[in-house]
């Protein structure tokens, strides 16, 4: 008996070690892997649709980088020296995406259109411009502090794995109810759920150890 108890008392110990080791790395991955401010939000303020230029035939003489932009008269210049004015907004999440727009026919003038502009011929060279909806520049800002990047990593310990049990063990990928209040409810219950399933597991895992 005292045998087997030392055996059973031994493989424990080296489950919890195995435990205990594989969640450290774990968190060690999950820190290096965590992104920047600019990752969780995304850069909207810069252009990333070069790719889709050059994929189009557009020279990179023409990229949109290469256009001026005047906020007094809120327009752009090309590189031509032909204008392109304001057009209309497109909301996006988190910021506003406002489009500007040549004239066809400088456009279907210009020599080197087909560097330009490849295959348009109905309207002339557009351009868009992201700003960012201030809330978002704020938050921006306030992520370069070194004090709230600590806090952000920590989000893989104590939200992800959180909002990964609610969606896959409970299910609760939308509300069953309408209305604020009654998601609300249905959100307390779901959490008092997971946090009673947390206090049995670690009562059943306190009792399963052996008396000193």
């Amino acid at each position: 008996m005292d045998r087997n108890a030392a055996k059973q008392r031994a493989a424990r110990e080296r489950r919890e070690w195995l435990r205990a080791a594989a969640e450290e790395l774990w968190r060690q991955q999950a820190e290096k892997a965590a992104p920047g401010p600019s990752e969780l939000i995304g850069s909207l303020g810069e252009d990333r649709s070069q790719g889709k230029l050059r994929s189009q035939g557009v020279s990179p003489k023409f990229f949109s980088d290469r256009f001026v932009f005047d906020a007094q008269r809120n327009q752009y210049t090309c590189p031509a020296g032909k204008i392109l004015v304001f057009q209309n907004n497109r909301m996006l999440v988190g910021a506003t995406q406002k489009r500007y727009a040549a004239r066809a026919s400088d456009c279907q003038n210009f020599p080197m259109r087909t560097q330009c502009c490849p295959g348009k011929q109905a309207r002339g060279r557009l351009v868009f411009r992201t700003e960012e909806h201030p809330q978002v520049a704020a938050f921006r800002a306030k992520m370069q502090r070194d004090e709230y990047r600590q806090i952000y990593r920590q989000r893989s310990q104590v939200a992800e794995f959180s909002h990964a049990c609610l969606k896959e063990k409970r299910g609760l990928r939308k509300f069953l109810r309408r209305g604020l209040k009654k998601g609300r409810t249905g959100l307390a219950w779901a959490c008092l759920t997971c946090n009673v399933a947390v206090w049995i597991r670690r009562v059943w895992k306190v009792s399963r150890q052996p008396a000193a």
